[in-house]
């Protein structure tokens, strides 16, 4: 662990002493803390996987550093080092080590079903606001692009208001209406249209879902008027893409350079312990 824990000091002390030397000009502490902000998800996947039309590096490249950038560099941005507990794991150098295999290196993708975000909603119901958590995951739908569809309900006493008809189908319009891939960046705003009296719900609640319990009075409640989406106040994205790996990517808003959507978590599990996690992030156990 101390051999592991000194590997990483050292990453991140290059790192840290690097960026010291980005700006020449002297800018404001403002401008520094924006620039190195992990400002989305798809900023940090772009970091991660070091894409080489992210905006990070445009960034460098019109500023003449592009030397300055490598990939090592580019993933500890996507830390959280305020969590001492991750900065010490054992687990965190075995994860960067995994990732910058050059034999076999390790990407997340946008367009990959196997992560979720974890949203804490507010909700209408019976016009009283209730919190309740959905899980979304992404839908690709090849050359027809990409969208958000909700594969999960927290366990929520509202749910039993529902009156689920014998045959599973409930009432309603079939309005077709999607979540767009780029909505998790205002709080997946567009559920308050989408959640509606005439949805066609298969375009936007996953398949498996809708055969659950929960997905059908959750979609009875939204036809019946009786539920409203009203916003959603918080998002913890999972994860689950990495053989082996889980982690979670949470937004810090701190006035520091190490601020934005960073990973927060890592944990090392088997493909099937991965299984029971996903089940359990869906609320279905």
């Amino acid at each position: 662990m101390m051999r592991s824990f000194c590997c990483l000091t050292i990453l991140l002390c290059a790192f840290l002493g690097a960026n010291a030397q980005t700006f020449s000009a002297g800018p404001s502490k403002e401008t520094e803390t924006f620039f190195y902000r992990v400002k989305s998800i798809d900023d940090f996947i772009e970091r991660f996987n070091d894409d080489p039309r992210s905006s990070v590096r445009r960034e460098f490249k019109n500023m003449e550093k592009e030397a300055m950038v490598s990939r090592p560099k580019l993933l500890l941005s996507v830390f959280n080092w305020q969590n001492e507990a991750l900065k010490a794991s054992t687990n965190t150098q075995d994860f960067f080590n995994q990732i910058l295999d050059s034999a076999a290196p390790l990407f997340v993708r946008f367009t990959d079903s196997n992560w979720y975000a974890d949203a804490l909603c507010d909700f209408s119901f019976d016009d009283k606001v209730i919190q309740m958590r959905l899980v979304l995951h992404v839908k690709h739908m090849g050359e027809k692009g990409t969208k958000w569809m909700i594969a999960g309900v927290q366990d929520h006493a509202i749910l039993g208001n529902a009156n689920v008809s014998e045959n599973g189908k409930s009432p309603g319009g079939q309005v077709k209406q999607s979540i767009p891939p780029s909505n998790y960046a205002v709080n997946f705003l567009e559920l308050r249209k989408v959640l509606n009296k005439d949805m066609d719900e298969t375009s936007c609640f996953a398949s498996d879902f809708l055969l659950t319990n929960k997905g059908k009075q959750l979609v009875q409640l939204v036809k019946e008027q009786r539920l409203k989406f009203v916003q959603a106040t918080e998002m913890k994205f999972y994860f689950l893409q990495l053989s082996d790996w889980i982690f979670t990517v949470e937004e810090f808003n701190r006035n520091t350079k190490n601020s934005g959507w960073l990973i927060n978590e890592i944990r090392k599990v088997s493909e099937v312990d991965k299984d029971k996690v996903k089940l359990a992030l869906l609320y279905r156990i």
